[in-house]
């Protein structure tokens, strides 16, 4: 059976999620196999996922082929970009070493489990359908953002042990390049505490490298601009501010450091899809709905 909520899947069968490789490829997907044996490839490398493993597939990549056994049963959770923003970016925003463990699924999209860590997943998948079944619970669409935002930490603290206990023998051969290394500085610098910077050229010149080279780099490892995580992180900012302080909106712009406050609704609007006011008048008007 398969449950949506917002840009948000959910699968008990991995063919439910209907969808061409291209749609698919804009969602971070979780697939956790319950029983049985999968074959699939992805990105062009060959992996196989058995009983208690799971398969974490970041956006901009494909699944391409896959074979099962007769037996094969796994849960499937697929988060859109509309999701991601607007519910778990705070919970990547505020960790530190998120794209390390980003860095990491890439090289290792497959990766074992424990008992403990299978029954909290399983826990978390099973609460959250119910509630995305359920249209008449109260509270509903906050609900279903809590347990999605407490999920999402409890997968960044499982990779956080699968990291620790990576010792396998190609190790050396999955250590960040010099590309990577610029990567993890230019993200370093995108989530220090309080930054407000929009501009290209002033993470360039603390990396002491061209915006284009860094542009470059960006583009080739994560298949976006430079321009694209800076606004995400702005973006994310500004609407942590709306949603959950009762500042103004000339003073958000202030903590913004924008020139002015027109200057701040034309970047709003551009990167939210419209005005300061209607961002934060839609959010109450979901809060009354919920």
């Amino acid at each position: 059976m398969i449950r949506t909520f917002s840009d948000m899947i959910l699968a008990d069968n991995l063919d439910e999620v209907n969808g061409s490789p291209e749609q698919m490829s804009e969602y971070l997907i979780l697939l956790y196999c319950e029983q049985g044996e999968l074959q699939l490839t992805l990105d062009n490398t060959q992996y196989t996922m058995h009983p208690g493993n799971i398969l974490m597939c970041m956006p901009q990549s494909l699944i391409g082929h896959y074979l099962r056994t007769p037996d094969f049963q796994a849960k499937v959770l697929a988060v859109g970009k509309h999701f991601f923003d607007n519910v778990l970016s705070d919970c990547f925003e505020i960790e530190p070493n998120w794209w390390q463990k980003a860095q990491f699924v890439r090289n290792h999209p497959v990766w074992t489990v424990s008992d403990y860590q299978t029954r909290l997943i399983q826990a978390y998948y099973q609460l959250i359908t119910v509630y995305a079944e359920d249209e008449a619970t109260p509270y509903r669409q906050r609900i279903i953002r809590a347990m999605a935002q407490a999920a999402a930490y409890e997968i960044l603290a499982i990779l956080e042990q699968a990291i620790v206990k990576d010792t396998s023998p190609d190790t050396a051969n999955t250590m960040p390049g010099a590309k990577d290394h610029i990567l993890l500085q230019f993200m370093q610098l995108l989530n220090r505490p309080g930054n407000t910077q929009r501009d290209v050229q002033s993470y360039a010149h603390q990396l002491l490298i061209s915006p284009k080279y860094l542009t470059a780099v960006c583009k080739e490892k994560t298949n976006r601009t430079a321009s694209d995580w800076i606004n995400q992180i702005i973006s994310g900012h500004i609407r942590h501010y709306l949603t959950y302080t009762r500042l103004s909106i000339k003073e958000i712009a202030y903590q913004m450091d924008f020139p002015d406050v027109s200057f701040f609704c034309k970047y709003t609007r551009k990167h939210l899809g419209c005005s300061p006011m209607d961002y934060r008048r839609m959010v109450k008007q979901d809060a009354f709905n919920s």
